[in-house]
């Protein structure tokens, strides 16, 4: 069995808890946005959290350097992470739209829809097509 030095320090375990009591609440917080909203509103907020932990990280630490290199690579991120979430709201909408159209069509009469059942047609089950 591996011995940890630092499993028996009561820092370690006060980290260890609030590291875990914090993946519980993003969890629980992810879980409760998914239910009040959609699938998309989720996903753009979970790009914009990384957008702001990307952020944080440069100055959480104060061994980074901030240079040219660091700020093209952040925004190249954070453009990747913003066309990704226009992708996926397009995607969205398409679906969307797709859906709309199949329902209004559904509330079309029977008539306009081509399928409307003539007297002859009726005692073999084919549907008269337009």
């Amino acid at each position: 069995m591996v011995r940890l030095q630092h499993l028996t320090r009561t820092s370690f375990w006060v980290c260890f808890g609030s590291s875990c009591a914090s993946a519980f609440v993003l969890n629980w917080a992810t879980y409760l946005c998914t239910l009040e909203n959609d699938s998309l509103t989720t996903s753009v907020v979970g790009r914009t959290k990384s957008i702001f932990q990307t952020l944080g990280g440069l100055f959480a630490f104060g061994d980074v350097r901030i240079g040219v290199i660091n700020l093209v690579g952040v925004a190249v991120n954070s453009g990747g992470i913003g066309w990704y979430t226009y992708e996926k709201y397009l995607e969205h909408m398409a679906r969307l739209s797709k859906l709309s159209n199949s329902r209004s069509e559904e509330c079309l009469p029977l008539a306009e829809r081509g399928e409307l059942m003539s007297p002859k047609t009726q005692s073999t089950g084919a549907t008269a097509r337009k």
